[in-house]
């Protein structure tokens, strides 16, 4: 019985990966990818955060869970609550997509507006932000 119940766990463990992450993607941290975004950009990432802001319904601001304001945006193709039921502030999400560099051009064209002040989409240009295509919302 304790076989099969490990066995069980460590499918478990495989068909989320570790830390929560999907089988094609790495859980990484937010600062890692912030630190040393040419190392993720392409990558298929699973993240872990609390959401700071909601840009759109598609756009969102993920900060994660140390004293430091590093936020990494996130944005989807299908608004957030299609996958993730309501959004709200300072809930914490786990969402896993494909690093990039920010080109907001670019980004809007296929996204959307996103409803960045001045100062955000200075902030945001040419930074590493994540496409995500799943998620979860996840118990403090």
């Amino acid at each position: 019985m304790q076989r099969i119940a490990l066995m069980l766990c460590m499918l478990g463990l495989a068909g989320f990966g570790i830390a929560g992450g999907t089988p094609d993607a790495k859980f990484v941290e937010i600062d890692d990818i912030l630190d040393r975004p040419d190392a993720y950009v392409g990558e298929r990432v699973t993240i872990r955060g609390e959401v700071d802001d909601i840009l759109s319904a598609n756009a969102i601001t993920v900060e994660d869970e140390d004293v430091a304001d590093d936020d990494i945006l996130v944005v989807s193709k299908r608004p957030f609550n299609e996958f993730l039921g309501r959004v709200y502030e300072d809930q914490d999400l786990r969402l896993t997509g494909v690093v990039d560099r920010m080109d907001l051009e670019n980004v809007e064209s296929k996204f959307g507006l996103l409803d960045l002040s001045e100062r955000e989409e200075r902030e945001f240009e040419n930074q590493p932000f994540l496409i995500a295509d799943e998620g979860m919302t996840v118990d403090r």
